[in-house]
C-alpha cells in the first residue's frame, strides 16, 4: 500500500510541474517568463496613474525587477536597483513591478528612500501570475525583441546587473 501511495504522490506532483506547460499561452505556445520566451504582455499603471507597457520598451534591452518593500532582501537590492537607474546605458530601460495594492505606501517607501526609479503598481496580482513570480525579489532580463534572455530569484548587485543586461542586448 505505501509504495502505490508513493508512485499516486510522485504522478500529482510530475501532473503540477508539467501542466502548465501544455496550458494556452503556457510554455509550449512560446510565450512565458522562461528563458527563450517572448516576455508575457505587462500594461500596469505608474505610481501617478499613467499606463506603461513592457511593450513601449521595445528596441531595448530590459531589466523588470519585481519587488515589494515589505521584501528584506528587496530592500537589500533597491540601493543597487537606484544606481542602475542612475547609470542606465541609452540603450536599456529599466522596470520595476511592486506587487504591493497600496500605492500611497510605494510612493512613501520610495520617497523615504531617494528611490526615484520607474514604478508600475500589480495590486491585482496579474503581472506576478503571468511572469511566474513565486519569490521576491524576481528579475528578468528582456532583450530588445522582447524576449526573455535571463531570470534571477533574489537580489542582485549593481555590477550583476549590468552584465546580464549587456548579455540581454547582444
Amino acid at each position: 500500500m505505501g509504495r502505490w501511495l508513493t508512485g499516486v504522490v510522485v504522478m500529482m506532483w510530475l501532473l503540477v510541474l508539467l501542466g502548465g506547460a501544455f496550458r494556452p499561452g503556457g510554455q509550449a505556445a512560446g510565450v512565458g517568463a522562461g528563458v527563450g520566451q517572448a516576455a508575457p504582455v505587462l500594461q500596469a499603471a505608474t505610481l501617478d496613474g499613467r499606463p506603461l507597457s513592457l511593450a513601449d520598451l521595445r528596441g531595448k534591452a530590459v531589466y523588470l525587477n519585481f519587488w515589494a518593500s515589505w521584501c528584506a532582501p528587496c530592500r537589500l537590492e533597491m540601493p543597487e536597483v537606484q544606481r542602475l537607474a542612475a547609470n542606465l546605458p541609452p540603450d536599456a530601460a529599466l522596470l520595476t513591478v511592486n506587487t504591493e495594492s497600496s500605492p500611497a505606501e510605494i510612493q512613501r517607501f520610495l520617497q523615504e528612500h531617494g528611490y526615484d526609479f520607474a514604478v508600475v503598481q500589480d495590486g491585482s496580482g496579474k503581472a506576478e501570475a503571468d511572469f511566474r513570480v513565486l519569490s521576491l525579489p524576481t528579475s528578468l532580463f528582456i532583450s530588445p525583441e522582447g524576449v526573455v534572455k535571463a531570470r534571477v530569484n533574489g537580489p542582485l548587485t549593481y555590477t550583476a546587473m549590468v552584465e546580464y543586461l549587456k548579455a540581454a542586448g547582444r
